[in-house]
């Protein structure tokens, strides 16, 4: 990254996770991403593959645009495969019918793990096989071992709608949690079920989309629980909530920050939340990290984590009222009004001051305060605590809608 920033780059983008997650002074691209900050190179990292389980976040640090995984509208054929089989039916069976007589009779028989499949019962055969243990690849290597004819990966419903489009060594497709539940079924109740399988096409404009991959990473932050990853669009393609992989449950801000990317809103946001390297400095500083930069003097009283200016609100363990005061500088026209309108965590009172922002010219700042407070009948409620619950602020002046996404835990 420092030869990087050394060569003179204007953005640096790294596909690169954690296993877990790191302090920031043991974590090299934080460390590195925060050098390229300081010389105003934008740094882009990926959230990590570690979902769908909670508090898997990679890359946390503030200064790096973080980007978690979802869906496009078109789908491949869920296979790049270049084999094909003849254009008729063949017989079709579920994995757990075909393994060899040492496989466990439980869900690891449907896995097609290497071994498992039994040559007498597969040969000439298209074999389910379902997603969990082993590799997606590797279940069609044990397909083609056994003498199987072509191969569907199946989607457990952890995996839900989320599809790949692997190379697999035999014809073979992938298929959704829903669809794989049905081919069982059918494979169960048909006396002779058969199957084939063609060709990929490549299908635009597919519904629903986006939703959320199940493997991607997510939060809360560990590292840093003040902070809330931001992203911007909060729907699909068919004006609903964008979802998790199951496709039935909406996701919230800990997968997808402040929503999908839309570079055409974000070439023309109105508002932004500028940040400087000086203002990240004093983050580090308040969250007691004074080592990243030696040359950078803390001061006595830094101001607190969640006081950063950061385009979202994340209160973890909220007791009492927290104010917090953030700064907007105006990218839009030069005589701009924003109204603010808030859509509070559930049993949260959030009051914005001033609510009203007025701008007479571009380049202009304008602060305002955020306090957040549980409302009397949340207070005391033990079945909530350490539960975070979600909501907005927006900021609108009718023609750009500034959102910020609010994520609030109780003590």
């Amino acid at each position: 990254m420092d030869d990087a920033i050394g060569d003179g780059v204007h953005v640096l983008s790294l596909s690169i996770g954690t296993s877990k997650p790191t302090p920031y002074t043991q974590d090299g691209i934080a460390i590195g991403a925060l050098h390229a900050v300081k010389k105003n190179i934008v740094v882009v990292c990926s959230a990590g593959n570690n979902g769908p389980t909670a508090s898997t976040l990679s890359n946390q640090a503030p200064w790096i645009i973080t980007i978690g995984a979802s869906s496009v509208d078109r789908t491949f054929g869920q296979t790049v495969t270049p084999y094909e089989l003849k254009r008729q039916m063949y017989p079709l069976v579920y994995a757990a019918q075909v393994v060899n007589s040492d496989v466990p009779k439980t869900y690891i028989a449907g896995q097609c793990l290497p071994g498992a499949l039994s040559p007498q019962k597969a040969k000439g055969k298209i074999v389910l096989c379902f997603r969990g243990n082993g590799t997606r690849v590797g279940k069609g290597q044990e397909v083609k071992r056994a003498g199987g004819i072509g191969f569907i990966l199946g989607n457990s419903p952890a995996n839900g709608a989320e599809l790949a489009a692997d190379a697999h060594v035999l014809p073979a497709t992938a298929v959704n949690s829903e669809n794989a539940i049905k081919i069982v079924r059918y494979i169960n109740r048909t006396k002779n079920p058969m199957a084939s399988i063609f060709p990929a096409k490549t299908v635009l404009y597919s519904k629903p989309a986006p939703f959320m991959a199940a493997f991607t990473s997510r939060g809360p932050n560990t590292i840093s629980p003040d902070i809330l990853k931001v992203t911007t669009g909060l729907t699909n393609n068919m004006g609903k909530p964008i979802t998790d992989a199951s496709g039935n449950t909406p996701a919230d801000p800990f997968q997808f920050g402040a929503g999908h990317f839309r570079p055409e809103k974000a070439a023309d946001p109105g508002l932004v939340y500028d940040a400087s390297y000086t203002d990240y400095c004093l983050f580090l500083c308040s969250s007691g990290i004074k080592t990243l930069d030696p040359s950078f003097k803390c001061p006595i009283n830094p101001p607190s984590p969640n006081n950063l200016n950061h385009p979202s609100l994340a209160i973890p363990k909220l007791s009492g009222a927290v104010t917090v005061k953030r700064t907007v500088t105006n990218v839009g026209g030069s005589k701009s009004v924003y109204f603010a309108s808030v859509k509070p965590p559930l049993g949260i009172s959030v009051t914005v001051s001033p609510p009203i922002l007025f701008f007479n010219q571009v380049g202009q700042k304008k602060s305002f305060t955020i306090t957040v407070e549980a409302n009397s009948e949340m207070v005391g409620a033990n079945a909530l605590k350490g539960t975070y619950s979600f909501g907005w602020l927006t900021w609108t002046d009718s023609i750009h809608n500034v959102r910020s996404p609010i994520a609030v835990s109780l003590a």
